[in-house]
C-alpha cells in the first residue's frame, strides 16, 4: 500500500485524537490506530473501487453512449440511414438517453462505495488528525475520488474541523523535599562541654 497518510503512533500521541479515532472505529468495525489494519483496508476498498468501475454497466453505458452520439453523423454517408432519417435520429436518441443512464447508474454506485463504510470514517479520522495540528501526508487521489493526476476536489473530500488548540502542557512539579538519589549528609553533634563542679574554698578555722 505504501506510506499512510497519517500513522498509527502519530494517532495515539494526542489522547483527545485516540479517543476520537476509537470511537470513530467502534462505528465501522476498524482500529484506525492500528498500521497493519488500516493497510488492508485501504488496499481491499481500492480493488473494489476499481471492480466498480470496470463494471459491465459501465462499458456498455459508454459504447451505447457513443453509438447515440456518432450515429447521425453516418447519415451523410449512408443512403440507406439517409433515407430512414426520423427513425435514425430517434435510434440514435434512445441509445444516448440509455447510455448516459448506465453511466449515471454505474457512477452511483461506485460513489457510494467510495463515501460510504470504512473509507467514510477513516476521512473522519484524517479530517480530525488535522484539526489538531498532526501534519499529512501525501493522500492517495483515489481515496478522495479524485483523478490519478490529483486535481479537482473530488467525489469524497477528508472532511474539514475547526482546529484545535494544543492541549495544555502539565504544570512542573515543585521540588520540596531533597530527591531520592541525593544523599544528605547526616547532622553533626555538637559536643557537649563537661559539667563544672563549683568548688568552695575552705577558709582557716582559728
Amino acid at each position: 500500500m505504501g506510506l499512510l497518510p497519517v500513522s498509527g503512533a502519530a494517532l495515539r500521541a494526542d489522547d483527545r485524537v485516540r479517543e476520537a479515532a476509537r470511537g470513530i472505529g467502534a462505528r465501522y468495525g476498524v482500529d484506525y490506530t492500528d498500521d497493519e489494519a488500516v493497510a488492508a483496508l485501504l488496499t481491499e476498498r481500492r480493488r473494489s473501487l476499481e471492480r466498480e468501475q470496470r463494471r459491465p454497466a459501465a462499458h456498455l453505458g459508454l459504447l451505447t453512449l457513443m453509438a447515440g452520439m456518432f450515429l447521425p453523423f453516418g447519415i451523410p454517408l449512408s443512403p440507406v440511414l439517409d433515407a430512414h432519417l426520423f427513425a435514425v435520429l430517434g435510434t440514435a436518441g434512445g441509445l444516448t438517453v440509455i447510455g448516459a443512464a448506465l453511466l449515471v447508474h454505474a457512477r452511483a454506485q461506485w460513489k457510494h462505495a467510495l463515501r460510504n463504510g470504512p473509507l467514510a470514517g477513516y476521512r473522519e479520522v484524517l479530517g480530525v488528525a488535522r484539526a489538531h495540528g498532526i501534519p499529512l501526508a501525501h493522500i492517495p487521489p483515489w481515496l478522495e475520488g479524485r483523478t490519478n493526476g490529483g486535481g479537482g476536489m473530488g467525489a469524497a473530500p477528508v472532511p474539514t474541523y475547526p482546529p484545535v488548540e494544543p492541549a495544555p502542557e502539565a504544570p512542573a512539579e515543585t521540588e520540596t523535599a531533597p530527591s531520592p538519589s541525593v544523599t544528605v549528609p547526616a547532622p553533626v553533634p555538637v559536643p557537649v562541654p563537661p559539667k563544672r563542679t563549683l568548688e568552695i574554698p575552705k577558709r582557716a578555722f582559728v
